[in-house]
């Protein structure tokens, strides 16, 4: 099994500690306390997405594969949740707009980490190529619309 190269060591360890300093030192505030979930979310998703390109047993890469995108949903959901708090203390939605995209968010991971969005892979010229089911498009679906929405809050937030 290969290892992961210095510089993407080097930067799961500094963004972890990054992560982990926001959550211990200032959690209080909303914008640090989504900051340093998605720090940690990223870690996971990068290290996730590292040993889903390492060719091995099919089961064992289409699991990576999977969690990988599960865990993206997460990065996207928690990119625009903090789009929408910076630079409040606050998260700036409605509690009825926070649970409807958080229950989309935890709806499409679980729909992501299902074998409804990869039915299946096969291993060609040493590479995992997964096949994709009919969950791939609530996938799709989700992670666009939560970046179209951070960048759609961030832009209003620049105009005032």
């Amino acid at each position: 099994m290969q290892s992961l190269p210095i510089i993407n060591v080097t930067s799961l360890i500094l963004a972890s500690i990054l992560s982990v300093f926001l959550a211990v030192t200032v959690y209080k505030n909303a914008t640090n306390k989504i900051y340093a979930l998605l720090g940690l979310t990223l870690v996971m998703w990068q290290t996730a997405n590292f040993f889903s390109l390492i060719p091995q047993d099919v089961d064992y890469g289409l699991a990576w594969v999977r969690l990988s995108i599960g865990l993206a949903v997460l990065v996207s959901y928690l990119f625009f949740m903090l789009s929408c708090t910076i630079p409040s203390r606050t998260v700036s939605l409605s509690r009825s707009a926070f649970l409807l995209y958080t229950g989309l968010a935890v709806v499409s991971c679980i729909v992501a980490l299902s074998p409804l969005t990869f039915t299946d892979a096969t291993i060609v010229d040493g590479s995992i190529t997964p096949t994709a089911g009919p969950g791939i498009a609530l996938f799709l679906s989700t992670t666009t619309g939560f970046s179209i929405g951070a960048i759609v809050s961030l832009l209003k937030k620049l105009r005032n």
